[in-house]
């Protein structure tokens, strides 16, 4: 295995020792199972590649299976806990639970491990470093960090659901979808191709907007609580889902009741939003996420 590490000077106009670089780990000491997926290269700005390259990477099924492994070999490391957990979150309905499954009996079998099953996984895990290195080893790629307890509950069943299936129900309800409402289903992907520009431009309102929407579907993705500041007051909230309704696009979230008790759901217009913000405070989803 090989790393190489390389300077750049980029527009951010860094300090000799801030330099940006780009990190390099190149191997043949690894076993890759299934066929590689093409993805369009992906940025949010707007010069974008004509023609945009495709870049061949690992499939969803693969990477759930590999960070299982990683998981056991470095005994619960916290970015392959936060990885593992956002796969099973935010992208189990794209993946192929029997195919990662086979994956993960393959590349355990490579490593010359014992075959993998839920129990062994978590007792390998060393909860106390996991706990200690959380904020040093994750603070600085997302801008709010969740808390680590709730990742700690939901490994069993993030890993259980691909590698020992009980055939159990464990589906949320669906929120309704009402009389001529639309619902905007979620990306498992962003789609970036000339004439197809993410961004929506620079000015304040956008900007404004486009933090809106960023901070909101970051929320949902990490379960995480919002504080909502619109024309009437201020109030924390579950974001759920994207909607849209004749001539306007609202949210729909779960309204937190003053004593934290799980309130209301309530729609809420995009353009009644003043402003947003992430909170440090976990929920668990009482409906489907469709964000």
């Amino acid at each position: 295995s090989f790393q190489a590490k390389i300077t750049y000077s980029g527009p951010l106009a860094l300090q000799r020792k801030s330099l940006q670089r780009i990190k390099f780990d190149l191997t043949i000491d690894e076993v890759i199972v299934d066929s590689l997926d093409e993805r369009s290269f992906f940025h949010p700005y707007e010069d974008i590649f004509d023609p945009n390259p495709r870049l061949k990477c690992y499939s969803l099924s693969e990477i759930l299976a590999e960070k299982t492994r990683a998981l056991y070999e470095r005994q619960g490391r916290a970015r392959d806990v936060y990885d593992l957990i956002n796969l099973s979150r935010n992208f189990r309905e794209v993946i192929d639970a029997e195919k990662a499954k086979t994956i993960a009996h393959a590349k355990f079998e490579f490593k010359n491990l014992p075959p993998p099953n839920v129990q062994a996984i978590i007792t390998r895990i060393d909860e106390a470093t996991l706990r200690s290195e959380w904020k040093n080893q994750l603070s600085h790629q997302l801008r709010v960090l969740p808390p680590v307890d709730a990742y700690i509950a939901e490994l069993s069943e993030a890993i259980g659901w691909y590698l020992e299936p009980d055939g159990k129900s464990n589906s949320l309800p669906s929120i309704p979808v009402f009389d001529s409402e639309v619902v905007i289903k979620r990306q498992a992907f962003p789609h970036a191709e000339p004439g197809n520009v993410v961004g929506m431009g620079t000015t304040a309102a956008n900007i404004s907007f486009n933090k809106t929407m960023s901070n909101i579907v970051f929320a949902a993705r990490n379960r995480l609580m919002l504080k909502i500041k619109t024309k009437a007051g201020s109030f924390l909230a579950e974001p759920y889902a994207l909607r849209k309704k004749e001539d306007f696009v609202f949210w729909l979230f779960e309204i937190d009741a003053e004593n934290n008790d799980h309130g209301r759901l309530k729609q809420l217009r995009i353009i009644e939003i003043l402003s947003t913000e992430v909170l440090e405070k976990s929920f668990c989803p009482r409906y489907q996420m469709e964000l």
